[in-house]
């Protein structure tokens, strides 16, 4: 009985290893829509699961914890909501009552003396859409984790159906199961007030807009890449460091399409994504320009932090992020009398000060930095994210020569620069770029279930880096 069992288990897999090996080959549109089908199965399951976990576990309706990003996002919202602009006022009754009454059974919903007034170290894409769901439903949290977890799940589905598309069941199955259960990023972050689901999601377009312009050479593409990527400025700040290796990918992309005039073409296609990510961005910056009467065109959130980059505190916690506000870092810059705004732009001042300094004293130690936060960003922070992050080195090396790995490593090498310019903090900045990484761990996975015994005097598997053109 065992024998008969594990037979059939064996011929199941052998069996999806001939899908991958002629899953380009006998591709119908009747298979396609089938890959349609399930990838929209896959994000609905997704998408219910959380929000039966979230209200299960948790409640959908609990206000988020506010010693952290989620009640900036919570309280602009709100206040766009009611037409007051971007700006925060915690001392607003409505505001303060959901945290008042979780409060009661749980001290850690305080959420302190009100402050109120404009703010420019957040970027305003999220809080407008969690406005949306204020307006559309009144004060509540659960719209927003019904969003976010909607991204995960539109994510997943895409991931599901890329990987029906090019790679065959096996993988698809083994990414289903990775990115879904395994993963527990996928669940954690859903269920915040914060930017990183949507990230998630704009990434994962913007890859598959530059594997559109690598397949066909059309102005509509770098158009996309650029509106995308300005919108996700507009989500996560942090990104506009990407600009400079998105222009050189863009335009690499399209040197490497064309046959004649390269230079001119891939300079082409990089202004325009330029040009296209600016307009975007523009209303954001005038407006953070004149509100701040100086050029911060992305407001202080940057410069306000760079001493949490670069200074005696940051070597010390080995490039891990620090909290300068309440280790005392900004107390001689400030003073009661200031308000929001002043005092954003007093820690700017001072941080980027104090920051430049300690780099002209430490040339050395800042760029020993770098890698040491990249590193602690990678470092795995549960049993999932480490079987996650072993099967995503696999793949990511037997799929070198497929296209899509090879975009996805260069957002990864862009990212990591990123990453050393700024801190580590709990791997959040990895986040983004977890389609990427689900998609390799998923090649890494099929490719080590294959050398498994269950496939031990059976049909051998075509070695994934060749199982597809790079195209």
């Amino acid at each position: 009985m065992m024998d008969q069992g594990r037979a059939n288990v064996k011929t199941f897999l052998m069996n999806l290893s001939c899908t991958d090996r002629c899953s380009k080959t006998k591709q119908t549109r009747a298979h396609r829509r089938q890959y349609v089908l399930l990838a929209i199965f896959t994000s609905l399951f997704a998408w219910a699961l959380a929000l039966g976990y979230y209200q299960y576990r948790f409640n959908l309706n609990e206000p988020p914890d506010p010693s952290g990003d989620e009640i900036d996002y919570d309280a602009m919202g709100w206040e766009l909501s009611k037409g007051h602009g971007f700006q925060v006022d915690t001392g607003d009754p409505a505001f303060r009552l959901p945290y008042e009454n979780a409060a009661l059974a749980e001290p850690r919903f305080d959420i302190g003396p009100p402050r109120k007034g404009v703010l420019t170290s957040r970027p305003p894409f999220f809080p407008l859409i969690l406005a949306g769901t204020d307006v559309a439903f009144g004060r509540q949290f659960w719209g927003a984790r019904v969003f976010n977890s909607g991204c995960i799940a539109i994510t997943a589905g895409l991931l599901i159906w890329l990987l029906l598309e090019r790679r065959g069941r096996g993988p698809a199955i083994v990414a289903f199961l990775l990115f879904i259960f395994v993963d527990q990023r996928t669940r954690l972050y859903g269920r915040t007030l914060l930017t990183e689901p949507l990230s998630i999601l704009l990434v994962t377009l913007l890859l598959f807009v530059l594997l559109k312009q690598f397949q066909q050479r059309h102005i509509r593409w770098p158009i996309m890449a650029g509106v995308l990527f300005g919108i996700a400025v507009l989500v996560r700040s942090l990104f506009i460091l990407w600009l400079p290796g998105l222009i050189l990918l863009v335009a690499g992309i399209t040197a490497l399409h064309v046959t004649q005039n390269r230079l001119r073409r891939g300079l082409l296609d990089a202004t325009i994504f330029t040009v296209i990510t600016m307009l975007v961005l523009s209303p954001w910056m005038v407006r953070n320009c004149l509100v701040l009467d100086r050029f911060m065109p992305l407001g202080t959130q940057g410069t306000s932090q760079l001493s949490a980059a670069f200074s005696d505190s940051a070597w010390s916690e080995r490039g891990h992020w620090v909290n300068l506000y309440k280790r005392g870092f900004f107390d001689p810059a400030l003073n009661d009398r200031m308000s929001i705004l002043e005092a954003e732009t007093a820690m700017a001042d001072y941080s980027a000060l104090k920051a430049r300094e300690w780099i002209a004293k430490n040339p050395v130690k800042a760029v020993i930095l770098a890698p040491m936060k990249v590193g602690l960003e990678l470092y795995p922070r549960s049993v999932g994210e480490f079987v996650v992050l072993i099967m995503a080195i696999f793949g990511a090396a037997v799929s070198r020569k497929d296209v899509i790995s090879r975009i996805g490593l260069m957002l990864f090498l862009i990212n990591a620069c990123a990453i050393g310019m700024t801190w580590s903090v709990e791997g959040r900045f990895l986040v983004p770029l977890l389609f990427v990484i689900h998609y390799w761990a998923a090649i890494g996975g099929w490719w080590l279930l294959q050398k498994t015994p269950f496939f031990a005097n059976g049909a051998s598997p075509t070695p994934l880096s060749h199982a597809i053109p790079a195209t």
